[in-house]
């Protein structure tokens, strides 16, 4: 108490992470609307016990509705051992994980300027468990410059279950 009001103590922010949206996971396609905004510039996705209803299936993440212009290198490791490296042009989407055959995958993706007019960088890591597990790694951009406030989580066929948290990364 400053003798008049009730004051701060210490800095007025401190940086933190802020849930901005997200959601349970339903069906094939599932858009977060309004999850980027011009208060952050880098954001972080953290999805649970995601699964799919489709035999096989992939997990992709789309700025808004956008379906070209995606780059990536992504390096995946089995735990028997197996690596796997890809790298290219995804018309389609930013893929997190491949060939998920309806087993249960974690994953988080760093997005840095979604909102900004300028290209949007991501990189993931993420798991897989069930009768083959695997762990990996996925980064890249989109090469556009679009200022995006949505974001997709979809499967090629099926419905995705599981849970999905947008958070904003404040500066301190």
């Amino acid at each position: 108490y400053d003798g008049a009001a009730w004051a701060t103590v210490g800095p007025a922010t401190s940086g933190a992470l802020v849930r901005v949206g997200g959601g349970t996971l339903t069906t094939t396609t599932n858009t977060f609307s309004n999850v980027f905004s011009a208060t952050y510039a880098n954001y972080l996705v953290v999805a649970h016990g995601v699964k799919n209803s489709a035999s096989t299936d992939t997990i992709g993440i789309r700025m808004g509705t956008t379906a070209t212009g995606y780059y990536y290198g992504m390096l995946r490791r089995s735990f028997g051992g197996t690596d796997a490296n890809a790298s290219g042009s995804n018309t389609d989407a930013f893929y997190i994980g491949n060939a998920i055959q309806t087993v249960v995958t974690g994953f988080s993706v760093f997005i840095s300027g979604p909102q900004l007019a300028t290209e949007t960088y991501m990189a993931a890591p993420y798991t897989q468990v069930g009768t083959t597990a695997y762990g990996g790694a996925v980064s890249g951009y989109l090469n556009n410059t679009t200022q995006y406030t949505d974001l997709t989580i979809y499967g090629t066929s099926g419905n995705l279950s599981g849970t999905v948290n947008v958070y904003g990364y404040t500066l301190s």
